[in-house]
């Protein structure tokens, strides 16, 4: 049997990976859509005014079928490599599930340090808290594993630096001082 004449496989040029990647997208939103009962019109850069919560829900349904998408495709490689006689590449790695704001925070209320929607932003803005992983449109997404450990090193309610106060004390400063 003939060897198979091998196939040359150029690089995309900018606007032939634009184009793919717009093509993505719109194949992103039909399954949101169907995944998520969502109308044309609720996407997070639509005019499309259903408040925030409706935002969110689109870009996250939107996300899940990226996610879809992605394991989708990385399956279909391997089969086509493996058709075509090359060796199998391992998929690439199922997409970690990220938290939007309301998961961490239901999160840490169920772990007994709740937090207000605005002092979790405001930890993000100071760096006292993680910063998100990445954003799916406009929302910010974080890694469950790094708001666990966030979380695990949180030090107790009270707690001020360089306090001076006498529960901060060593016992033997508060023996002298009684």
């Amino acid at each position: 049997m003939p060897e198979p004449t091998p196939i040359e496989i150029r690089e995309l040029t900018d606007a032939e990976r634009q184009e793919l990647r717009d093509q993505v997208l719109g194949v992103a939103w039909t399954w949101a859509r169907r995944l998520a009962d969502l109308q044309p019109a609720d996407g997070p850069m639509s005019p499309y005014d259903g408040g925030e919560d409706s935002q969110r829900a689109a870009a996250l349904a939107r996300g899940r079928a990226l996610e879809l998408l992605a394991a989708t495709a990385s399956a279909a490689a391997v089969d086509d490599l493996g058709y075509a006689g090359e060796p199998a590449v391992p998929p690439a790695p199922a997409a970690v599930a990220m938290w939007t704001r309301d998961q961490v925070l239901a999160y840490l209320a169920d772990a007994g340090r709740p937090l207000t929607a605005d002092t979790w932003s405001g930890y993000v803005t100071r760096a006292q808290a993680p910063a998100p992983a990445r954003r799916v449109g406009r929302t910010p997404m974080w890694d469950p594993d790094t708001v666990r450990a966030w979380q695990a090193a949180r030090r107790g309610r009270g707690w001020r630096a360089g306090s001076t106060g006498p529960h901060h004390q060593d016992d033997t400063a508060r023996e002298a001082g009684s």
